[in-house]
């Protein structure tokens, strides 16, 4: 019932205040049948993620609109504040269009600031490394603690994306300039379980065997990239594809800590099966140099929202957040989308049942690494069903329930997301 109500909460707020505005000097019949200037999104944000505990916080989006040849907006803003019960604060703010800037230019700007007290942690690779519920299970034998999988991480992080047009409509180049700092440590027992003092959480562990304390820095760098954009609609596609190949480059300048590239790429497909049915498909995969810190492994760059890490509620769903982290990795997602009915002039009701996997490519870990698993990892897979409810088309409120296909490599429990937007 809990969940229930947190979703309720959102979604009534969420009725009352996104329905898009008339236009100046018109009745309500021709409004009806024309585009309106703006749509406005203002939730109370109430969510549950099995990742993250319950949120809180306010979502605020504005969508300028102005006429039917901007498409799906001239321009779009969304300030999001939020915060977890476990532990995790996010503020964010992005702003995207493609008709602000002279020549066609497309500018996406990205300012976000994180401090998450229990950042997840299960060493390198997945299955590279042994997971095992009852490590964190008081009522056990093998109890290592409540924390024994997790850190504290906090950054800063500020995108400035620019893309222009290459051939077409369609294919465009991107540039962009990075700004990211980061500073993580180890929990300390003493302060958040002092009942159970001298325990060591697994990242602990890894630093004492590498001999050395990582504890974050700065990773500045430019991004270049391609991207072949042929969607029906950019928030609510029913066909075509939206492909992208990215390099980011964090040189040994500018007051970085680090020296790397991460090259990566991302394959979407729609196709329109019937007018109310859709098969969607994601593709997406990443090769990093060495030199990147454990902590930037997390980090999957996209030309529109950074995402984190193989597993959870942004890439395999049902399987723990953040559970195959590696230099190389390949995942991908199956979803089929069903509208059930319209709603007001472009929103809608659907569900969907999808099937996501994942996998890391890295070296085996070193023998004397603690709780190490298998020599390379192996496919990470959760099935579910989700819901998205849209009273308009650029403001999607969802829903989303996984289970994990192997629960012994990637934790027990059915998963529970509410969030916005479809997964992509």
């Amino acid at each position: 019932m809990k969940y229930c109500s947190a979703l309720l909460l959102s979604a009534a707020a969420f009725v009352a205040l996104t329905l898009p505005g008339p236009v100046r000097g018109e009745t309500s019949s021709t409004s009806e049948k024309k585009t309106k200037p703006y749509s406005i999104g203002l939730v109370p944000f109430l969510d549950y993620n099995a990742d993250k505990g319950f949120g809180y916080g306010i979502v605020f989006m504005f969508d300028d609109k102005r006429s039917p040849e901007y498409q799906p907006y001239y321009l779009s803003h969304l300030l999001s504040l939020q915060r977890s019960t476990r532990g995790i604060a996010e503020y964010k703010y992005r702003l995207d269009s493609k008709y602000f800037l002279p020549a066609d230019l497309r500018l996406t700007f990205e300012a976000m600031y994180q401090a998450s007290l229990f950042e997840p942690y299960h060493g390198p690779g997945g299955a590279q490394t042994l997971f095992s519920q009852a490590f964190i299970d008081t009522a056990s034998a093998q109890y290592r603690g409540k924390y024994y999988y997790m850190f504290d991480k906090r950054y800063l992080l500020v995108n400035t994306i620019i893309q222009g047009k290459l051939k077409g409509e369609y294919l465009r180049w991107l540039v962009g300039l990075i700004i990211l700092s980061t500073n993580v440590d180890t929990l300390n027992y003493d302060d958040h379980e002092p009942t159970d003092p001298g325990r060591q959480t697994l990242l602990a562990r890894h630093w004492d065997l590498q001999g050395q304390d990582m504890g974050g820095g700065n990773e500045n760098g430019v991004m270049l990239g391609l991207v072949w954009d042929q969607r029906d609609h950019e928030i609510s596609p029913h066909k075509g594809f939206w492909s992208e190949i990215l390099l980011r480059w964090v040189p040994n300048m500018l007051g970085n800590d680090f020296d790397y590239a991460a090259l990566s790429a991302t394959h979407r497909h729609y196709f329109h099966l019937s007018d109310p049915l859709t098969l969607a498909f994601r593709l997406s995969g990443r090769l990093m140099s060495d030199g990147a810190p454990f902590f930037s492994l997390s980090r999957l760059d996209g030309s529109f929202v950074t995402e984190t890490a193989v597993g959870g509620k942004k890439t395999v769903r049902g399987i723990l957040w953040q559970r195959a982290l590696g230099k190389r990795f390949l995942y991908g997602n199956l979803e089929l989308r069903y509208r059930i009915l319209s709603l007001f002039q472009t929103g809608y009701l659907a569900g969907c049942a999808f099937y996501d996997f994942g996998r890391t490519f890295d070296e085996p870990p070193p023998d004397t690494m603690t709780d190490r698993g298998d020599d390379q990892d192996r496919w990470h897979r959760g099935l579910g069903i989700g819901g998205r409810a849209a009273p308009h088309s650029t403001f999607i409120v969802a829903l989303d329930l996984a289970l994990p296909v192997d629960k012994r490599m990637d934790g027990p429990g059915l998963k529970l997301y509410i969030g916005l937007d479809w997964l992509f």
